[in-house]
């Protein structure tokens, strides 16, 4: 059974890019950084066959539950289901969540993404585990990740829901500390952690920064 208590725990939500993970495999990553804070993992792969996704999905869920971390599939429900993940991360325009949560069952995660008050409205009326608002700062990691939200949104999120909030977008180590004064404990970051030389200590800096 899926320990969905993780997603009320301090730590680093991670999602997994493969263009920036450079010559760094994702089992490599994974170890790197789970002792220095990372609790999640997500897995967002778009140009690759249903097949290959599945097979990588499955490899990586084992890296994870061997160091107790909580794995995560962007988007795809089918492969979430597949790979016995714990569970989905799910875009407005995604299956929706009633059939993810049919297909899922009630013990595994689902997640959802906000980026203004409409999609807020929407996420907060499905039975969802999380809720991510973002890109709280502008990035340029996502190409359709749309305009910047701002600390405000995160603060209108935190007023309208008890579930886990768990901010993402242009977060890094300097700016983590002010959405950690609004008494956020787990931020979803890709850069911050994948661009750096250095991932152990830049996944360091941020846990602590939180």
């Amino acid at each position: 059974m899926t320990d969905k208590s993780v997603l009320k725990e301090k730590g680093i939500y991670l999602i997994l890019d493969r263009k920036l993970a450079g010559n760094r495999s994702y089992e490599e990553i994974i170890e790197k950084t789970c002792p220095f804070g990372v609790k999640i993992v997500q897995l967002r792969e778009k140009n690759i066959s249903t097949k290959d996704f599945v097979k990588l999905a499955e490899r990586i869920k084992k890296v994870c539950k061997k160091n107790g971390i909580l794995f995560i599939i962007n988007d795809r429900v089918d492969v979430a289901f597949a790979s016995n993940a714990d569970g989905v991360h799910l875009g407005q325009d995604d299956l929706p969540v009633k059939y993810a949560r049919k297909i899922l069952g009630k013990n595994k995660v689902i997640g959802m993404s906000a980026g203004n008050e409409e999609e807020l409205e929407y996420a907060l009326k499905q039975d969802i585990d999380y809720i991510s608002p973002g890109p709280v700062f502008s990035t340029t990691t996502k190409s359709d990740a749309g305009q910047s939200v701002g600390i405000e949104f995160v603060k209108k999120v935190l007023k309208k829901t008890e579930l886990p909030v768990i901010p993402i977008g242009g977060i890094t180590e300097k700016n983590a500390k002010e959405i950690s004064s609004l008494g956020i404990n787990k931020v979803a970051v890709i850069s911050a952690i994948l661009k750096a030389e250095d991932i152990e200590k830049a996944t360091k800096n941020l846990f602590d920064a939180l």
